[in-house]
């Protein structure tokens, strides 16, 4: 499975497939180096009497509602994937099947047609791949992500991140059919830094 991991990562990142504004599960990318590199720009911001809106949004459940048919269409797509790689990769994510077990009774079995598992090599690098296009959905405001958090943020004489966060939730609902949470919205200038709302969009 690992060697299958190092083909993916080789052939995205020697073709530049992957943005760049993901920055988990690249070699050389911590999330230290991430908080430095936004201070600086909001600090900048800063400095030049703008407002800064940060939301920093944390993704309901990321791995669980990966969809395996969006997930092999973007693989083929997007990014190219073809030959035994993307046999294995089909073979991997489909024909899948679960039930429970309670006191030896067994529960109805069903598809599974979405999710990956976290705690495998596998399944980090297939969710920075599925969620590889978030940026390109933005039309407002710029975007950063480290695995299934994502920081947005706006800057500007006066600052909203309503929209983006809208954005982002539209692409959540079109590949999930689930929205985020867990938002934490700040607005801050050169005199306040002030916590705004916790919320749910949608």
């Amino acid at each position: 499975m690992e060697s299958s991991v190092s083909a993916i990562v080789g052939h995205v990142s020697q073709n530049k497939l992957v943005t760049d504004k993901q920055q988990a599960y690249h070699e050389g990318h911590f999330t230290e180096l991430l908080l430095v590199h936004l201070s600086e720009i909001w600090k900048t911001a800063i400095d030049t009497n703008k407002v800064v809106a940060v939301a920093f949004d944390d993704l309901r459940k990321a791995f669980g509602w990966v969809s395996h048919a969006i997930l092999l269409h973007k693989l083929t797509s997007q990014l190219g994937i073809q030959g035994n790689l993307l046999s294995w990769l089909t073979n991997y994510l489909t024909d899948r099947t679960h039930f429970s077990v309670v006191n030896g009774l067994h529960s109805t079995v069903l598809n599974v047609t979405c999710g990956i598992l976290q705690g495998s090599v596998l399944g980090p690098a297939l969710f920075a791949l599925y969620s590889n296009d978030i940026p390109s959905a933005l039309a407002s405001g710029s975007v950063f992500l480290y695995a299934d958090d994502t920081t947005v943020y706006c800057i500007g004489v006066t600052a909203d991140n309503t929209v983006t966060l809208s954005e982002i939730n539209s692409w959540c609902l079109e590949h999930s059919n689930t929205s985020f949470c867990k938002v934490r919205s700040y607005a801050i200038d050169e005199k306040t830094a002030h916590w705004a709302t916790k919320f749910c969009v949608y």
